[in-house]
């Protein structure tokens, strides 16, 4: 699950820098997140079920994408994106559950 992680905030540090009108950089960035997704993906379902996966992978883009958003761009989220991220973390923690 951590080459899960790893790809997810590979690929959103890319798409992020694309945004910030970089996006040869971004490329070169989050490309080498997607072999880390597809293994995290085949390794995970192996494991334990792919919407286990789904909710990690969910889960990591959760994490990753507002700390990253937050550091890159200093802008901190409004109520209601707030609240939108942490009520889908809510359900990202009841969909992990077996």
């Amino acid at each position: 699950m951590l080459a899960l992680f790893f790809g997810e905030a590979l690929a959103i540090y890319g798409e992020l820098l694309a945004a910030k009108g970089r996006p040869f950089a971004g490329l070169l960035i989050g490309l080498p997140g997607w072999p880390l997704l597809i293994w995290g993906y085949w390794a995970g379902c192996r494991a334990g079920g792919v919407w286990r996966v789904t909710a990690a992978s969910i889960g990591s883009i959760l994490i990753a994408e507002p700390l990253l958003v937050v550091l890159m761009f200093r802008e901190a989220p409004e109520r209601n994106a707030l609240i939108g991220c942490l009520l889908g973390a809510a359900g990202i923690v009841v969909a992990s559950m077996k």
